[in-house]
């Protein structure tokens, strides 16, 4: 029966006036209960609009940063594009030993011809003290290396014009003498020491235990035969001179 009761005065809308009635007969009977409730309510209230303030303000800052990021991240893109672009003039590092696909690409990435390595090479991968010495070392006049565009030794090459055969096929090649492939030998063994203490990096063209067989085979080659090697833009696979 009271079940029923309530049902039709929910019905009839008169439930909504009961409670406010008893609402003024509590704050006449405890005013403090009433204002506890009121407080509860504000405190409530209070908390929805804290809450709605803070996602509000994040939202407007994430509106405000993303613009930023994708102007940051247009501008690195574009960057990188030029910097891969021939004739752009600004320098950027490929992985290990690399040089590019050509001559103009190599001192476009800041790299130089290397002689004892008969390959571009950028800074890291160039020990040009040792470098030096080995030009020293030759068994031409004054100790400089000979070298040939031809097997016959007939064609002599400048040394200064070394660097420019990466561009031809097989990297020219350019032919010299027995002698120059053992100093080669023993000046790469020098590198790969000296690495260590100079910070550098060693080329995985001779880095590899198939260079180092390489070499020994040339201790008992016929020095008579002379040596042929191509000059390369990428050291960083392995690749026997000849």
């Amino acid at each position: 029966m009271a079940s029923t009761r309530y049902l039709e005065l929910q019905r009839s809308g008169r439930l909504g006036a009961m409670k406010e009635e008893e609402e003024t007969l509590l704050e006449q009977n405890d005013p403090g209960q009433a204002f506890i409730s009121r407080s509860s309510t504000t405190s409530r209230v209070s908390s929805v609009c804290r809450k709605s303030t803070m996602v509000l303000k994040d939202v407007i800052l994430l509106g405000l940063a993303i613009p930023t990021l994708i102007t940051l991240f247009q501008s690195s893109v574009t960057h990188f594009q030029h910097a891969s672009a021939p004739g752009s003039g600004v320098s950027f590092a490929l992985p290990g030993c690399n040089c590019g696909d050509s001559v103009a690409q190599a001192v476009e990435l800041n790299c130089q011809y290397d002689t004892l390595a008969a390959a571009w090479l950028p800074p890291h991968c160039r020990d040009d003290e040792l470098t030096a010495e080995f030009d020293a070392f030759g068994d031409g006049p004054n100790g400089t290396w000979m070298y040939w565009a031809d097997a016959q030794h007939t064609k002599a090459i400048a040394v200064q014009d070394l660097g420019a055969l990466a561009d031809r096929p097989r990297g020219g090649p350019f032919y010299t003498t027995h002698r120059w492939h053992l100093m080669h030998c023993f000046f790469y063994w020098r590198k790969s020491i000296r690495a260590k203490s100079r910070g550098t990096m060693l080329e995985l063209r001779y880095e590899n235990d198939g260079h180092a067989k390489h070499c020994a085979q040339m201790l008992g080659a016929d020095g008579n035969k002379g040596a042929q090697a191509g000059v390369v833009l990428n050291s960083n696979r392995w690749e026997a001179l000849g």
